[in-house]
């Protein structure tokens, strides 16, 4: 699957709430698997981060990254489209999984989770 880290991380906070609902047994496997995958660029991302705010001053100011020199958003920006790769696929969720989502979240998880219908007939 191919992806960015922008897309990775928009999508954590639908992830949280996607991995504590109740979910078949198979599906919540495959999810922990892909969340741990993903796991891997959101280190690598936070590693990025810090290094970039290091070197170009930047510091957290009401939940948003600020920078002294304005080449460290550009810096961030760079690192967020990174295009990444991470070995797995989309995971099918039956719409009828009577899990709650926000319209935002169910956006943010398109990329990694396919919603399907279910025949109730």
């Amino acid at each position: 699957m191919k992806t960015t880290i922008r897309d990775i991380m928009q999508a954590v906070p639908a992830l949280e709430k996607l991995a504590g609902a109740s979910l078949p047994l198979k599906t919540a496997y495959k999810l922990s698997k892909n969340i741990k995958l993903f796991q891997n660029e959101i280190d690598f991302f936070t590693r990025e981060r810090e290094k970039i705010m290091k070197e170009y001053g930047g510091e957290v100011k009401h939940s948003r990254i600020v920078f002294k020199k304005p080449e460290g958003l550009k810096a961030l920006e760079d690192v967020l489209a990174l295009e990444v790769e991470p070995e797995c696929g989309k995971i099918e969720i039956a719409l009828s999984d009577n899990i709650r989502l926000a319209a935002n979240d169910v956006t943010f998880l398109e990329p990694f989770i396919e919603f399907t219908e279910v025949d109730d007939g």
